[in-house]
């Protein structure tokens, strides 16, 4: 067997490496396995499947927009929140009503009566009378809720309210009687027919 490898190496050295081994292969049939192909380089990754890049301006749109309703919304609870605090400190519901107010030392009840006004509606056109009280029931509401007082209940043409605080239900009272002596949509018969409990 030494003689034959050394004789083999003798072929290979006279004829080089590749010649030796195609002369090798051709003898023995020996078919060498085809080289794979080279990998093929990566190919650029595809698009995002919602088209092309964004642009700059619509980018900063879609930043823009989500930002802006974060913003709004931010603004409205704010709002909100401050109306809520107000309504609070104005004893008032949510939705701007007059709270009626919790029983204690502070609440405190204001009666109105016009005084005579039995007297008058029996002297006077009943027309009179209606455009009259009118007028009253509008100031007495106004001022009422201007000092959040709560209106609990009325009996002809006086008024059972209620005020959170004694400060309140007086500075409504004297407030009432001002806008009484000072307002100018009495009917002149109204007027000159002047008040029954005076002489």
């Amino acid at each position: 067997m030494t003689s034959m490898t050394s004789g083999l190496r003798a072929v290979r050295d006279s004829l080089g490496a590749a010649a030796f081994r195609e002369q090798l292969w051709g003898t023995t049939g020996f078919v060498p396995p085809t080289q794979p192909p080279p990998p093929t380089p990566p190919s650029p990754s595809p698009p995002l499947a919602g088209g092309p890049a964004l642009s700059t301006p619509l980018l900063a749109s879609v930043i823009a927009v989500p930002v802006g309703l974060c913003l709004a919304v931010m603004v409205l609870l704010l709002v909100i929140i401050t109306h809520l605090r107000r309504n609070a400190k104005l004893q008032r519901s949510l939705l701007g009503h007059v709270l009626p107010p919790a029983a204690g030392d502070k609440a405190t009840l204001v009666i109105t009566d016009v005084q005579g006004s039995s007297k008058l509606w029996e002297t006077l056109p009943a027309g009179v009378m209606e455009s009259g009280m009118k007028v009253h029931d509008e100031l007495v509401r106004r001022l009422a809720l201007d000092s959040s007082g709560y209106e609990w209940a009325t009996e002809g043409d006086s008024f059972l309210l209620c005020f959170h605080t004694p400060q309140a239900a007086v500075a409504f009272a004297t407030q009432l009687q001002d806008a009484l002596l000072q307002c100018s949509q009495w009917a002149s018969p109204l007027m000159a027919a002047g008040s029954p409990g005076q002489p």
